[in-house]
């Protein structure tokens, strides 16, 4: 049962490190809603992430270095930026389950902590038709850069509940 709560978790895929962010705003076909940068980041990099979320009307905001590790959850590889990404197929699993129509054909991962196999599993189910991919918040590897990657970038567009 849902408690009511809504994380942003449930809508968006965050991205950090500053080439993972660039291809994200260089990517047409998906929504970038905000982009973090840690206060002392500074460079071409910066730069280029600047005038890409500005040129696509994205909100950029700044933040101490260690408010980014934080909203990132990886201290060692955030670069100080991130971007949440929408996620359009991605929902709730009980909003799901209330559907008039819920699908007829859900894949439940259970214990897949590397990041690359939960990515090529999303990959696979989404080519396969997959009415939802179930990624439980615990004992799964969360949705992050590294699933992203092993996905193809499929992520951004499986039915992940």
């Amino acid at each position: 049962m849902r408690d009511g709560s809504s994380s942003p978790k449930d809508r968006f895929i965050t991205v950090y490190g500053r080439k993972p962010v660039i291809e994200a705003l260089g990517d047409p076909g998906l929504l970038v809603d905000k982009v973090i940068l840690a206060e002392g980041v500074r460079g071409p990099a910066a730069r280029e992430i600047m005038d890409l979320a500005r040129r696509r009307g994205v909100e950029v905001r700044r933040a101490t270095a260690h408010r980014v590790k934080v909203l990132a959850g990886n201290g060692k590889q955030d670069q100080g930026v991130l971007a949440d990404v929408v996620a359009p197929r991605m929902r709730l699993l009980d909003d799901v389950l209330a559907d008039r129509r819920p699908p007829r054909h859900l894949l439940l991962l259970d214990g897949i902590t590397t990041p690359a196999n939960v990515g090529m599993i999303l990959r696979t189910a989404t080519a396969a038709g997959i009415g939802g991919i179930v990624v439980p918040r615990r004992g799964v590897a969360g949705i992050d850069p590294l699933v992203v990657k092993a996905s193809a970038g499929i992520a951004f567009q499986a039915p992940v509940l």
